[in-house]
Formats: structure tokens, sequence, C-alpha cells
């Protein structure tokens, strides 16, 4: 049997006619030639998977531009590695990891912003998960002074904030000129 370790992590945002997927990569690796690269498949719920990809992606990212209507989307992305044995040459592909995302047809509206703060209460190390990628993450004191800024272009950010003094702090994520904020107690 040939095992290959799956990718993980799947996040996918989406906009009103595309789907952004990005995933941690195999443990496997592709640095020491371990694995190919990946497949991506999609389904709506309950319908057969269907491979998107008509070759082997190396990155740990994919954009689905060639979405079928409105519905709930499932995304699976396996490893893969070009295998050969007595029988000849072929893919083996993992088990795979699985992103969701809905979508909405028609709407020229942009999908309003939602995030997970947690764990919190927090020792000032936490996730931030969101549905649209960040632009930047603020956090400030109750007293409203700026203690952690930084801008990525991520869906899913742990937060290493732990010589934060005890209290209540404001976590404010923004994305596409939208921002939220929700309170984070450390201890």
């Amino acid at each position: 049997m040939y095992y290959l370790a799956p990718p993980s992590s799947v996040a996918v945002t989406n906009d009103v006619s595309n789907a952004e997927l990005s995933w941690t990569a195999s443990t496997d690796g592709s640095i020491d030639g371990s694995i190919d690269g990946y497949n991506v498949y999609r389904r709506a719920s309950d319908e057969l998977w269907t491979k998107l990809n008509t070759e082997i992606i190396a990155l740990t990212s994919f954009t689905d531009v060639d979405l079928p209507g409105a519905a709930e989307y499932e995304y699976l992305v396996k490893s893969v590695k070009l295998k050969t044995n007595s029988s000849g040459s072929f893919y083996n592909e993992s088990l795979g990891a699985i992103g969701v995302t809905t979508f909405y047809s028609g709407l020229n509206e942009p999908i309003a912003l939602e995030f997970k703060l947690y764990p919190n209460p927090s020792n000032g190390v936490f996730t931030i998960q969101t549905n649209k990628y960040i632009d930047q993450v603020e956090i400030k004191s109750i007293a409203g002074k700026l203690v952690y800024f930084d801008q990525l272009n991520a869906a899913n950010v742990q937060i290493q904030q732990d010589n934060l003094e005890s209290g209540i702090y404001f976590v404010t994520v923004k994305s596409e000129g939208e921002g939220l904020t929700q309170r984070m107690v450390i201890q």
C-alpha cells in the first residue's frame, strides 16, 4: 500500500463568481519529492466529486472560476504522487481535506464579513477564522491604545501576543473596506 499524508486546514473564501482555496501543505511535503502536488475536487450537496484541475497543482492555493450556480459547495484537496510498480505507473492520492463555502447566484453585493475568535478568554495566543481574506488586524486595549497591528492576506490567522497584560481588549478584523470588532479577554 502507498499512503500519502493529506493536506490540512482547507480555507475557502468567495465572491460572486470565484472561490479562492488555500491549504496547509501535506506533511509528506513537496520539497523532498515525497509528493508531486495536489488535485482539487468540488461537489454540491450529495453530488459526485468533480476534479477541477487538469494538471497537478504545485502550490497550496487554487482559484475555482467555473462555478455552476448558487449552492453550498464542498472542496476536497488531495496530495498526489506518481508511483511505479510492476503493473505500471499511476497517480496515488491521499484521503484529502475538505473546505466548504456557499455561493449566492446573481448577487452583486459583497458577502458580509464574519469572524470567529478562539479561545476566548485567551492567554494571548488565539486564532482568528474568517469567511474572507483578512487585510489587517488591530488589537486595542480597553483604553483605546493600539497594542497590535498587522497587515495580512489570509482567512485563518494565529495571533501570538502572550506579552499582553490581563484585561479586556478589542480585536478588529478588516477585509475589503469592511471591519468587525470583537471583545477578547486576556487572562
